[in-house]
């Protein structure tokens, strides 16, 4: 017998229960909030740096500079730039297309029968909504482990600051030169995300859904920090080298979703849509953003033979909690533009390929350009500048329907800054993958 309309809604309400019950109190941090981990690391080494120049400089010289001169802020720009960036892409990463891989609509006949032959994109949304009365309740597993930021690597001490003075008196000859200390970062950090999918056909054209994720983030950072100076340039030993790891799960924020079909045609259409990403998830463990967003996007769509592309645009407005203005670490989410596209193409009645573009630019996010330091060309850094954050990801992705209306879904992403020649933009991980099961009824 098949379930009617009510049991199917109870169903996808249980779920929406019980996976924050399931996954509350599971938070397990080790040392530092994970939002604080980067910052404390820095913030030891300038009380470090700041032994070492009083043991070079002499604390009569000491006293007369201030933080500015010492370059502190400079210092400290990648420790909070990264925790930004690591809040927004980390607990923002794309969850998966709301439309479900079997949709539904009603002939001239008045008879039930499937609206494609697709089973859709991964990531894109398409204008298809499911049909009257039909759910689809999926499940994914993604795992990412951020390799770059700005185009250098997080490993092998590839991000470096400078802390120090400059333009002080040689006692030999009448140039001058600097006094600082070094600090090269090597992190790692890996994000893997459960999720609860449900998508419900609440008429013909019009279907809401949610999606529940439980985050399991990590991070182990080593900040090495050696005395240097423009004349001899590093010192064989570094003066401090410290180590922190922490890890947190929670649940994530939870995203509740609506999808309306205003133009109707074979096989696609326009719909226009709204997600509302709620924050849920703890800001303070990276979990979640430190602010609720809407996204508001229309999805256009079609079909030709076996190939459906599709095409977004869409922009996401942002708020901000309690955290984000009470003094931590954590900056507001920031408005954001979107855009993707791609096509899904039909290989046999029970397998489809998709391959998604999905971007996102974060408005007035900040960059970190990588420039020469105060003490020359060779000792480069990173430092902040204002500007937008353009992340490009590509998916490919198999979908195969091995019995009744159940899928298997493998995908893996990937950053194409490369292919765009903006290859400096925000986290990236070279190699994310998911892997997902959906079931129609």
């Amino acid at each position: 017998m098949m379930p009617s309309a009510m049991s199917k809604l109870v169903v996808a309400l249980a779920l929406v229960l019980a996976v924050p019950a399931m996954a509350r109190g599971q938070n397990a941090v080790a040392g530092d909030r994970l939002s604080d981990l980067l910052p404390n690391l820095y913030l030891n080494s300038i009380d470090a740096t700041r032994l070492e120049f009083e043991r070079l400089v002499g604390s009569e010289v000491l006293k007369m500079l201030d933080q500015e001169n010492l370059g502190v802020r400079k210092q400290l720009d990648p420790a909070f730039q990264l925790v930004d960036l690591l809040g927004s892409q980390v607990s923002s990463f794309p969850l998966g297309s709301s439309a479900g891989g079997f949709s539904f609509g009603i002939n001239e006949r008045g008879e039930i029968i499937p609206a494609s032959e697709s089973f859709g994109p991964t990531f894109v949304e398409r204008a298809l909504t499911n049909g009257r009365g039909n759910l689809n309740v999926g499940v994914t597993f993604q795992r990412a482990t951020f390799d770059q930021m700005e185009g250098k690597s997080l490993a092998g001490g590839a991000i470096k600051t400078y802390t120090g003075v400059t333009g002080l008196p040689r006692l030999s000859s009448t140039d001058t030169f600097g006094v600082f200390v070094e600090d090269t970062l090597d992190l790692r950090v890996t994000s893997e995300t459960f999720a609860v999918l449900a998508n419900y056909g609440v008429t013909d054209r019009f279907d809401v859904g949610v999606a529940i994720p439980v985050v399991h983030l990590s991070m182990t950072a080593t900040l090495t920090s050696t005395p240097g100076d423009t004349i001899d340039g590093l010192d064989t030993q570094p003066l401090l080298v410290q180590s922190r790891s922490g890890s947190a799960t929670g649940v994530g924020d939870i995203v509740v979703r609506g999808k309306y079909r205003i133009i109707r045609t074979t096989g696609g259409g326009l719909s226009g849509g709204v997600d509302a990403r709620l924050p849920t998830g703890d800001e303070l463990d990276l979990l979640g953003l430190p602010g609720a967003q809407v996204k508001f996007y229309a999805a256009a769509s079609a079909t030709r033979g076996a190939v459906s592309p599709h095409l977004n645009f869409g922009v996401t407005l942002s708020g901000e909690s309690q955290s984000a203005i009470s003094g931590t670490n954590l900056i507001s989410p920031t408005d954001e533009l979107n855009y993707s596209g791609g096509a899904d193409v039909v290989l046999t009645p029970r397998a489809t390929v998709a391959l998604d573009l999905v971007g996102r630019t974060l408005r007035g996010a900040g960059r970190l350009d990588d420039v020469a330091s105060d003490f020359g060309e060779e000792f480069r850094t990173l430092e902040f500048s204002e500007g937008n954050t353009h992340l490009l990801l590509g998916a490919a992705g198999f979908k195969v329907n091995p019995w009744s209306t159940f899928l298997v879904t493998a995908t893996a992403l990937f950053p194409l800054g490369a292919v765009t020649g903006d290859v400096s933009q925000g986290l990236s991980d070279d190699f994310a993958w998911a892997l997902g099961g959906e079931f129609s009824f």
